[in-house]
């Protein structure tokens, strides 16, 4: 685009050098419309690449936060295979070429198969404690019933309660 208007504006003044004067008005118009052109074409070319860097920007923080996520800890190890995934349209987000990449690496897969093993143990553990726990929560231990005295006949039982009542 701007190979154009510099390559315009050069001819335009070899040009002008051999044209007779009565174009020179024509020649003169001719030569400001180049050069508002090649103008154009700077601005143009200056916006664009404007555009491009905050899109590049805006890549790089997105990429930086995705990094700086705590489950994302082998994101060093995987970002290469991960742009590769993400250029060839084989994943959509980071978040997919991420999962793609540690698990088609060796040595990250084996770490993040370990880790949910532990995980999975560690979860099996806390609930059989919150269920040994639950189950001891609701029981009571009772006293021991005051012992009775053992059953006696009738007249017995009146002969104790006339002596107590009479105090002898």
């Amino acid at each position: 685009m701007s190979t154009f208007g510099t390559n315009a504006t050069s001819t335009l003044t070899a040009v002008r050098a051999r044209v007779p004067a009565r174009f020179s008005t024509a020649m003169d118009r001719l030569y400001e419309l180049a050069q508002h052109n090649q103008l154009l074409e700077q601005q143009i070319q200056r916006n664009q690449q404007s555009v491009q860097q905050q899109h590049e920007q805006a890549l790089n923080s997105e990429i930086a936060q995705f990094a700086a996520e705590p489950n994302h800890e082998h994101f060093e190890t995987v970002k290469l295979h991960m742009a590769s995934l993400l250029q060839g349209g084989q994943a959509k987000t980071l978040q997919d070429a991420y999962e793609q990449a540690i698990y088609a690496n060796p040595t990250t897969r084996s770490t993040v198969l370990q880790q949910q093993v532990t995980a999975a143990q560690e979860e099996a553990k806390r609930k059989a404690q919150a269920a040994k726990t639950a189950s001891g929560v609701n029981v009571k231990s009772r006293a021991a019933l005051p012992s009775t005295k053992a059953v006696t006949s009738m007249e017995d039982t009146i002969r104790e309660t006339y002596l107590r009542l009479t105090g002898t």
